[in-house]
């Protein structure tokens, strides 16, 4: 168990984290967002996404889900799907998050080749904001060898189990919105493409994309 992990972020370090593709960059605490945004030069009205461990932090964190929503939640995530919904304005992260946007992006990331990050995930009880490793306006970096220079540059604390994984190219989370009962927009299309997000959500759902 990488409590050394854990204690990095308690201790107020930006990290490395794995995710189904490349690794990105985390942080925890009332101040996560604002330091992610600081290292990357992002604008701070920029909105994040956050990883969560189980469907069932996600539905304290969110306002009630239509159950349309939460049964097709179950069937598909893990996945690189990141999907927003209304807050729980009464849910203590919600109400400490530095975000004043009435809706908030969660996903649950495959964990099976990470075992630890999903078990830090489940220690810290708390959504980690999640960002590629780059600076705003430049690509994400793929490269091993990258990442650790950008890494040691900005003091980003890189976890001993990143040099034992061989970096997999893919693309980002794929963002939808849900709008209702029978509604969706698609946000970003990412590692999920636009089609094959009809095809997972539209015969459970009849959902219209908007």
């Amino acid at each position: 168990m990488n409590f050394l992990y854990d204690q990095h972020l308690l201790d107020g370090y930006v990290c490395l984290h794995p995710t189904g593709s490349l690794w990105g960059l985390t942080a925890l605490g009332a101040e996560s967002t604002t330091k992610l945004a600081q290292l990357k030069g992002r604008p701070s009205s920029k909105r994040f996404i956050y990883l969560v461990p189980s469907l069932k932090m996600a539905c304290e964190i969110w306002s009630p889900l239509p159950h349309q929503w939460l049964t097709l939640l179950q069937s598909i995530w893990p996945a690189a799907l990141s999907v927003v919904w209304k807050k729980n304005p009464t849910h203590p992260f919600t109400d400490h998050c530095a975000e004043s946007s009435p809706t908030i992006a969660l996903r649950i990331d495959p964990t099976h080749d990470h075992p630890w990050f999903g078990a830090s995930l489940i220690r810290l009880q708390s959504p980690l904001p999640t960002t590629s490793v780059n600076l705003t306006n430049q690509m994400p970096i793929d490269q091993k060898n990258d990442m650790i220079e950008f890494a040691k540059q900005h003091h980003v604390y890189i976890p001993p189990a990143f040099f034992k994984y061989d970096l997999r190219l893919g693309a980002v989370s794929t963002i939808i919105e849900i709008c209702g009962d029978s509604e969706y927009k698609i946000l970003r299309e990412g590692a999920i493409r636009s089609s094959h997000v009809c095809v997972m959500l539209s015969p459970k759902l009849c959902i219209n994309p908007t």
